[in-house]
């Protein structure tokens, strides 16, 4: 099954968004920054691939913020016509949620 449309692509995203958010919340981790891609095959006559990086200002696990920061982009990464076969986020620079909310409440 291959998303043809911008709105599939976005619903693909926000689905792996909110996986990453879980995970990250499960673990008692936030993330400094997301990398969203979304490709054709490599296989296709002509291979598409995109990618686009997201900072946080604030380190965050919640689902809403890392949606929001792909919906935000998505129009780095999605191109009509391109039959897409790979898509989904990687976080990076991942840090303990304890020490995040431990330096914010001395920032008070």
């Amino acid at each position: 099954h291959r998303v043809m449309d911008k709105e599939s692509l976005i619903q693909a995203l926000v689905k792996h968004c909110a996986i990453a958010g879980k995970k990250l919340r499960d673990q008692q981790s936030v993330t400094h920054q997301l990398m969203a891609f979304a490709a054709s095959s490599p296989f296709d006559e002509q291979p598409k691939s995109f990618k686009c990086l997201m900072r946080f200002e604030v380190p965050t696990n919640d689902t809403t913020v890392l949606a929001t920061a792909v919906r935000g982009k998505i129009d780095e990464l999605f191109q009509q016509g391109v039959p897409y076969y790979r898509v989904g986020i990687g976080l990076v620079e991942l840090r303990s949620a304890h020490n995040i909310q431990q330096a914010l409440g001395q920032a008070d």
